[in-house]
C-alpha cells in the first residue's frame, strides 16, 4: 500500500514581508507519527496579534500586500520567463476556494494571490542563487505565462477543515498525481495554515514528495498574504525529522528561515543566520534545500527539495545587481586601505558583506559601501577582497579583487612611549603605552611587533619586557612594575613593508618602600619611642632617618641602620608631653628615589 502524507498544521506571521514569528505561549508538544509514511496533524498556536476568526476585509488583504499589482510584484519583476507551455508536467496548481454560503471576491484578491507566489517563486531562486544555480516553482500558468489560480466553490462545510477541503476538491477533480494543490481558503475557521507532508528522507526522484499522489496545502484569510512558500515546501518534503536543525514537527531550528519555528514547547532556536531575510530557504543550505550540496553533507545523501521535480532546475538565477569594486592594487600592510563597492543604477546597493581571504585581515565595518581594509604589519603577499551586494530583490553579486601588499622594508615607522606614572613607589605598578604610526601619513600602523625594553638603574644592558602587536589604532600597553629607576623604551623590527624603529626612551623614578609601627601609642615622659620596620627593595646596612614634624618642617631625631633583611629598630625619647608626629626616611641613592614611611602619631603623657 503506497505510504501516506504526514499533515503539518503550520504557524505562518500574517504580516507582510515577514515569514512568521514564535507564537506566545510557545506551542504544545505535537503527537506522534506512525512510523514512515503514516500521518498525523500537528496545530499550533496563532502567532500573536492574529485573530483566526475573523475574516480581514478585501482592502485590508491588498494593504497587506501593496504591491500585488498586475503584472508583477517587486520580486517577481526578476523572475525568469515562462517554463515551457505552463502546463505539461509536475504542477503547483493554486486554489482560490470559498463556501458556497459565503461572499466570491476571487476576482479583487487574485492580484493578490499572483503576487504571493511571484514572491515565493523569486525566494526560491534568490536563495538558488545563493549556490550560483537557478530554481523556479513549477506553477500552473495561463497563456499569458502569468499563474494560474483556479477558482472553486465548496459546500456550506467545504471550508471547516482540511479534510473537508480535501474531500471536496478531490470530488471536484482536482486529483492529478502530477499536481501539488495550494489552496488559499476565504475563511477564517481558526486555521492557520495547513499542508501534507511526507516522512521520507531517501534522496533520489523516487521520494515520496516526488512522485506523487496528489498532495493539498491549504492557507486561509487571516494568514495570507505569507505563508504560501511554507505551506508549498511542504508538500516538496521540507523538512525530514533527520535533518540536522530538525523540529519536532516538519520544521527546524536554525533562524532565519522560511522553515524554521519552535512548533513544541521543548524546541530551542538558534539565530544561525541572522543578516538573511526571514523568507530564506534553508539557512545555510544544510537542512532542506541545497542546488549545490557539499559531497560529504546531509543533502548530498538524503531527500533535497531543490531536486524536486516541482521546481524547474535549469532556471537561470536572478541577476545580482551590477557592482564595481574599488580597492588599490598594492599597498602596505598595516595601515587601513580605503575600498569601496558601488551599483549602477545606485539605489540597487540595499545591503553589503565585506570579506578577505587572508586570516588576520578586517575592514573597520564589513557592511558598508566604503570601509577600510587593513591587515597586520607583518603580513606579505597577496589577499583577495570581495563583497557580496544584494539588491532589494534579495539577488546578490560577489565582486573580489587581488591586492599585493608590499615586502621591501623601507617604510620608516615613528615610535612614541608614554608611562601612566613617572614617579611611584616601589611594588606600585605603571603602565607603559607605546604607539606607532606611519612617519609619512601619520595613520596609526596595525599589527606591528612592539618589544618594550628596561634599563635600570646600575644595569649595564637593557633587558626585555614583553613583546606586544599594535592594535588597529597603532597602540600597545605594557604593565611593570620597576624595583629600581628605570629608563624604558620601545623598538619595532624590520618587517614587510616596514623598516626598523626606536623610541625616545621614557623614564620611571622609583621611590624607596618603608614601613613603619610605633611599638606603643602612648608613652610616658622621659620613656623611649620605639619604631619598627623595613625597607624595600633591600638596603641591607643602610641608615633609615627617624624625622619629628615641627612648626618648621620635618626634623631628624635619630637614625638606625639596616640589619640583613633591610629592617630596622630605631629608639628615640621625647622631651615634652604631647601628640607628636613621626616618620622614617630613607635617602635617595643610586638605584632609588628618597622613601618615607607614612606618618604615625604618639602621645606623649
Amino acid at each position: 500500500m503506497a505510504a501516506r502524507p504526514l499533515l503539518v498544521t503550520l504557524v505562518v506571521l500574517a504580516l507582510a514581508g515577514s515569514a512568521h514569528v514564535t507564537a506566545a505561549p510557545p506551542p504544545p508538544a505535537g503527537p506522534s507519527c506512525g512510523g514512515p509514511g503514516a500521518p498525523c496533524v500537528h496545530a499550533d498556536e496563532a502567532p500573536p496579534g492574529v485573530d483566526l476568526h475573523r475574516l480581514p476585509s478585501t482592502e485590508e488583504l491588498l494593504a497587506a500586500h501593496p504591491d500585488a499589482a498586475e503584472p508583477a510584484s517587486p520580486l517577481a519583476a526578476a523572475a525568469l520567463d515562462c517554463d515551457d507551455d505552463g502546463t505539461s508536467g509536475p504542477r503547483v496548481q493554486l486554489i482560490y476556494a470559498r463556501a458556497g454560503d459565503t461572499v466570491d471576491r476571487f476576482a479583487d484578491v487574485l492580484p493578490l494571490l499572483r503576487a504571493d507566489a511571484d514572491d515565493a517563486d523569486a525566494l526560491v531562486n534568490v536563495s538558488a542563487g545563493q549556490a550560483g544555480e537557478g530554481r523556479r516553482i513549477r506553477f500552473a500558468r495561463n497563456a499569458r505565462c502569468r499563474v494560474d489560480v483556479a477558482s472553486v466553490t465548496l459546500s456550506a462545510t467545504g471550508d471547516d477543515t482540511f479534510a473537508n477541503t480535501r474531500a471536496e476538491l478531490r470530488d471536484q477533480g482536482f486529483t492529478a498525481d502530477n499536481r501539488k494543490y495550494a489552496v488559499f481558503v476565504d475563511a477564517a475557521v481558526g486555521i492557520c495554515g495547513v499542508a501534507q507532508l511526507y516522512d521520507d528522507d531517501r534522496p533520489g526522484q523516487d521520494n515520496l514528495s516526488n512522485t506523487g499522489p496528489a498532495m493539498y496545502a491549504r492557507v486561509d484569510a487571516p494568514c495570507w498574504p505569507t505563508a504560501l512558500l511554507h505551506e508549498v515546501l511542504h508538500t516538496l518534503g521540507a523538512v525530514q525529522k533527520s535533518a540536522p536543525h530538525a523540529s519536532r514537527a516538519g520544521h527546524c531550528t536554525d533562524e532565519q528561515d522560511v522553515m524554521c519555528y519552535p512548533d513544541a514547547i521543548d524546541v530551542v532556536m538558534t539565530l544561525a543566520c541572522p543578516d538573511a531575510d526571514v523568507g530564506q530557504v534553508d539557512c545555510n543550505h544544510d537542512d532542506y534545500f541545497s542546488p549545490n550540496p557539499a559531497p560529504d553533507s546531509y543533502l548530498a545523501g538524503a531527500w533535497n527539495v531543490a531536486d524536486s521535480r516541482y521546481l524547474d532546475v535549469g532556471a537561470v538565477p536572478i541577476a545580482g545587481p551590477d557592482a564595481t569594486l574599488t580597492v588599490p592594487a598594492s599597498g602596505p600592510a598595516g595601515v587601513a586601505w580605503p575600498v569601496q563597492v558601488a551599483t549602477t543604477p545606485a539605489d540597487e546597493l540595499a545591503d553589503v558583506a565585506w570579506s578577505t581571504s587572508r586570516a588576520g585581515c578586517s575592514f573597520g565595518d564589513p557592511t558598508a559601501a566604503t570601509p577600510t581594509w587593513i591587515c597586520p604589519a607583518t603580513m606579505t603577499g597577496t589577499a583577495q577582497v570581495t563583497a557580496a551586494v544584494t539588491d532589494a530583490s534579495g539577488a546578490t553579486t560577489t565582486v573580489s579583487k587581488t591586492v599585493t601588499l608590499d615586502e621591501t622594508a623601507d617604510r620608516p615607522p615613528a615610535l612614541a612611549l608614554t608611562a601612566s606614572r613617572e614617579r611611584l613607589t616601589a611594588g606600585e605598578r605603571a603602565t607603559l603605552r607605546a604607539t606607532v604610526t606611519d612617519s609619512v601619513s601619520g595613520a596609526p600602523v596595525y599589527g606591528m611587533p612592539v618589544t618594550t625594553w628596561a634599563l635600570p638603574a646600575g644595569a649595564s644592558s637593557w633587558r626585555k619586557v614583553a613583546t606586544v602587536a599594535s592594535s588597529r589604532r597603532g597602540k600597545t600597553s605594557v604593565t611593570v612594575r620597576p624595583s629600581a629607576n628605570t629608563v624604558y623604551a620601545v623598538t619595532s623590527p624590520p618587517v614587510a613593508a616596514w623598516d626598523s624603529a626606536v623610541s625616545a626612551g621614557r623614564s620611571v623614578g622609583v621611590r624607596t618602600r618603608v614601613t613603619a609601627r610605633l611599638a606603643d601609642a602612648t608613652r610616658p615622659l622621659g620613656t623611649a619611642v620605639k619604631v619598627t620596620g623595613a625597607v624595600r627593595p633591600a638596603k641591607d646596612g643602610k641608615l633609615v632617618a627617624l624625622q619629628r614634624r615641627s612648626a618648621d618642617g620635618w626634623k631628624t631625631v635619630a637614625s638606625a641602620r639596616l640589619d640583613g633583611d633591610s629592617r630596622y629598630v630605631v629608639r628615640w625619647r621625647p622631651h615634652r608631653r604631647g601628640t607628636i608626629t613621626l616618620r622614617v626616611v630613607r635617602a635617595a641613592d643610586a638605584r632609588n628615589l628618597r622613601g618615607r614611611s607614612p606618618a604615625r602619631d604618639v602621645t606623649v603623657s
